[in-house]
């Protein structure tokens, strides 16, 4: 509710006070992502990304967990700007064991990330992948397909 309202700080602080001691790497991952929205509406990407790298020196073990911190990780260069660093990441979780869910997901922001780069046919070619291999998840190939009528 807070993150809702714009009240990041106040978000942040009920969140830093959750323990996630004995809950998993699941859990770990969903108020890591909670507090990463909140910092991330602050404008602090670095404190963002160490967030998610504590959560990769914790978790990295757990594919959903590192799949998690690697798109969050992969999002955040993309803010900055920083393309190629989103494009590598992006591709890592694409290529792994993880979950379908977070493959489409990579695959989206791979194109995003090409766009980004200034490479219009390689993204086209990607979201056209995300089309044809994850009919499954249809939040991702509605946001490709959106994606192909931009080009």
């Amino acid at each position: 509710v807070y993150q809702e309202k714009g009240e990041f700080e106040k978000a942040l602080e009920l969140l830093n006070d959750a323990d996630t001691g004995g809950l998993g790497p699941a859990w770990a991952a969903s108020l890591t992502q909670a507090r990463v929205a909140s910092e991330l509406g602050l404008g602090r990407t670095e404190e963002a990304r160490s967030l998610w790298n504590q959560l990769l020196s914790e978790f990295g073990a757990h594919e959903e967990a590192k799949a998690q911190a690697t798109l969050g990780i992969a999002d955040i260069a993309l803010q900055e700007g920083k393309p190629e660093e989103a494009i590598e990441l992006f591709q890592k979780v694409a290529s792994s064991e993880a979950d379908r869910f977070f493959q489409a997901q990579a695959g989206v922001g791979w194109g995003r990330s090409l766009l980004a780069a200034g490479d219009s046919s390689r993204a086209a070619d990607q979201f056209e992948a995300v089309i044809r291999d994850f009919e499954d998840h249809p939040e991702f190939t509605e946001i490709a397909r959106s994606a192909l009528k931009g080009l």
